[in-house]
């Protein structure tokens, strides 16, 4: 917090029995130095987990979780192995977001809550990590960092049965213009109204105030349905597809 206020290019550290002072430009900081010395033990121990595969699904999954939701194991992501797939599982109870990772050799079964996964996107992406897990917790570390986070204890819900087995009715545009028409559809307010047919797709906010139309392949499909857009953009901004 104190780097990031002081507005200089270069830091300078100064540092006493006491004290430690760090100035720049015309910013200086003085914090005293506490004599209380903690020892951590982190135990390395437990079921290995290639961290580095996850990175691109935490990224996926995070704008689905809610962390005031009062069903405490929804506040994190769910990892979960089975039959060599793993899936990376969040919600908020309104919306289900999964990524998979396949080839997965390694049993896991745990919940990661949202603001672990933040802090272990900054510390470890792009970095050679190692990662490994307990009933009860998660450690990652490379040659100059070590992390660990308690994990969240509770059943995550069945989220597999509320999955379509059947797809009705499919349609595809190009991303970059439904976000584009979602954007200018929702600017008074998130919950619009999609019309899809006759080659053409049409989208309202419910009070009819903004609305948009482009043209578009529907190869004889008919679809109307509301919808909060902010789900969809949400979605459509870490998608690259």
């Amino acid at each position: 917090h104190v780097a990031r206020s002081i507005k200089a290019e270069s830091l300078k550290l100064a540092i006493t029995d006491k004290e430690v002072t760090i100035s720049g430009g015309r910013n200086k900081v003085k914090l005293e130095i506490s004599d209380v010395i903690f020892d951590f033990i982190i135990n390395k121990q437990g079921d290995s987990l290639n961290i580095e595969k996850l990175f691109d699904g935490f990224r996926s999954i995070l704008h689905a979780i809610d962390i005031h939701n009062p069903k405490f194991e929804l506040s994190g992501i769910l990892l979960e192995c089975q039959n060599g797939v793993l899936s990376l599982v969040g919600t908020d109870t309104r919306r289900l977001s999964i990524f998979t990772i396949e080839n997965v050799v390694s049993p896991c079964n745990i919940i990661i809550s949202k603001e672990s996964i933040k802090s272990i996107l900054k510390l470890f992406e792009g970095q050679n990590a190692q990662a490994v897990s307990t009933s009860t917790d998660l450690t990652i570390w490379t040659e100059s960092i070590c992390y660990q986070t308690k994990l969240i204890n509770g059943t995550y819900p069945q989220w597999q049965r509320i999955i379509p087995q059947k797809i009705a009715k499919i349609f595809s545009m190009d991303r970059q213009k439904l976000l584009e028409l979602l954007k200018e559809a929702s600017i008074f307010k998130p919950e619009v109204e999609i019309i899809i047919g006759n080659e053409m797709i049409s989208i309202a906010d419910l009070d009819g105030n903004a609305v948009t139309n482009d043209s578009v392949s529907t190869d004889g499909l008919s679809m109307q349905f509301n919808v909060n857009s902010k789900y969809i953009m949400d979605f459509l901004f870490i998608y690259d597809g």
